[in-house]
């Protein structure tokens, strides 16, 4: 007996007219009608059309399935076609998803699917953070260009995080995907940084675009509210994440363990995200002494060394960075995992590696930990924000 779908459609613009104000300009998502192929083999098609002010603009289309009979979400990681792998103009388009691979026991009336869309031009979001501790809010604005690493502003008085789509990598046997679209930061928070936003400095490498250290996951999150993930996502009023959260009006956090290693990968599955040396891409031991802009021993400035194919920089060592996962062992992990979110207890994850680190424990596979309290000249912090919490 062939298998059947009904499905219904509907079409948000969450993260449209919310999230990017800025650079999109009545910008709708209309005429979204999911239709299964016939005869059934196994394939959606979702038929949608793009409207805006903005004639030359492009959009990259993030799809959300929901099961109402089921009340859960619906993966939908095997999509083709426009918007899906691409950014797309204004008119009319077409994704087709295999449900059948994705779901081999998919059949239901009761599929719902939400378009929300992100503007190629919000590529990088920055955060200008020079009023400090005392400004009521941070200003936020866009760009589709990397900033001008010639000029430290976007090392101390911007924040600058860029845009990360959905996609899968593997890790050892386990394949790892992840279904949201996230930004990272492109540096480890500076000190300057960490002082406009909360007034103190208590790194022991001094430096303004040295990355901040001496901080706890408590520092960032704090260790009430914040000490819950992953059973809450919500932080301390007091923390760096719950001021940003406050003067911004976005969801500052860290990454999982999971989002930090695909952003530092950025496509590649070699130990290095440069594919070749670690001598190009991380601070560690045996360079620590190399002396970029000065600074000779401990941490190099922020934006030291080459960017992954992403544009991101540091992830190979100079500070160890904190993930928001509780540490344990991948051993006996399913084959498959999608968004995952960790363990329950125990110590919190740290990846990269720091400029104590040999090369072998800087790079993107290795894994280390540290109680939450801890505060070393060894650890710092690199957020992401998540547009569709």
């Amino acid at each position: 007996m062939k298998q059947m779908v009904m499905v219904a459609a509907t079409a948000a613009i969450l993260g449209v007219t919310g999230f990017v104000p800025s650079v999109e300009a009545a910008v709708t998502v209309t005429n979204v009608v999911c239709r299964q192929h016939y005869p059934w083999n196994g394939l959606v098609d979702i038929d949608y059309e793009i409207q805006s002010d903005d004639a030359e603009a492009k959009y990259w289309v993030y799809p959300k399935g929901t099961d109402n009979r089921l009340g859960k979400r619906v993966i939908m990681n095997t999509l083709s076609g426009d918007g899906a792998t691409n950014y797309v103009g204004v008119g009319k388009h077409r994704m087709v998803w295999d449900a059948k691979t994705d779901m081999p026991r998919f059949h239901t009336p009761d599929l719902q699917v939400t378009l929300q869309v992100i503007a190629n031009a919000a590529k990088y979001l920055v955060i200008d953070v020079s009023n400090g501790p005392t400004a009521p809010f941070y200003n936020m604005r866009y760009s589709s260009e990397p900033p001008d690493l010639s000029d430290d502003t976007c090392r101390t008085d911007e924040i600058w995080l860029r845009l990360v789509l959905p996609g899968t990598f593997m890790r050892d046997e386990v394949k790892i995907i992840l279904t949201k679209p996230y930004y990272i930061c492109i540096f480890e928070i500076t000190q300057k940084q960490w002082e406009h936003v909360m007034g103190s400095n208590p790194a022991n490498f001094k430096g303004d675009i040295r990355p901040v250290e001496g901080i706890s996951y408590y520092d960032v999150r704090g260790s009430a509210l914040g000490n819950n993930w992953p059973s809450s996502h919500e932080v301390d009023g007091n923390s760096f994440f719950g001021i940003l959260r406050a003067k911004t009006d976005l969801v500052w956090d860290l990454p999982t363990e999971a989002q930090w290693e695909y952003a530092c990968r950025a496509g590649t599955i070699s130990a290095f995200n440069n594919g070749q040396s670690v001598w190009d891409v991380a601070r560690f031991y045996k360079n620590r002494g190399d002396n970029i802009r000065g600074y000779a021993g401990g941490s190099a400035p922020v934006g030291s060394y080459l960017p992954n194919a992403w544009g991101i920089y540091n992830m190979h060592g100079n500070v160890a960075e904190w993930c928001l996962d509780y540490y344990n062992d991948y051993i006996g992990a399913s084959a498959l995992l999608i968004d995952p979110v960790g363990w329950t207890s125990g110590d919190r994850v740290m990846r990269g590696g720091s400029w104590w680190s040999n090369d072998w424990e800087v790079n993107s596979f290795v894994r280390s930990h540290s109680s939450a309290d801890t505060c070393s000249d060894r650890n710092g912090v690199r957020p992401v924000v998540l547009p569709f919490e």
